[in-house]
């Protein structure tokens, strides 16, 4: 995932598919646990642990899924 910000993926986040999804966090999860970058706060034992929770929650089936339709509705207020 070399040049994509965080931001561009995190924007196509509703149209991944579970499966999808789950090899984001698995690769993300693996990309933060090889970093050497020790001063960045992104890199944090915090948020390695929220990458874990989120990883289980996808594998654990809970997951919120909205149409497109839907997301428009919230978007609009």
């Amino acid at each position: 995932m070399a040049g994509v910000t965080f931001a561009q993926v995190e924007a196509q986040l509703p149209f991944f598919s579970e499966q999808q999804l789950r090899s984001i966090a698995i690769t993300v999860k693996q990309l933060l646990s090889n970093s050497s970058v020790d001063s960045d706060p992104f890199y944090s034992e915090s948020n390695l642990k929220a990458i874990d929770r989120s990883l289980k929650e996808l594998e654990e089936g809970k997951v919120i899924v909205k149409t497109m339709q839907e997301l428009e509705v919230m978007a609009d207020g």
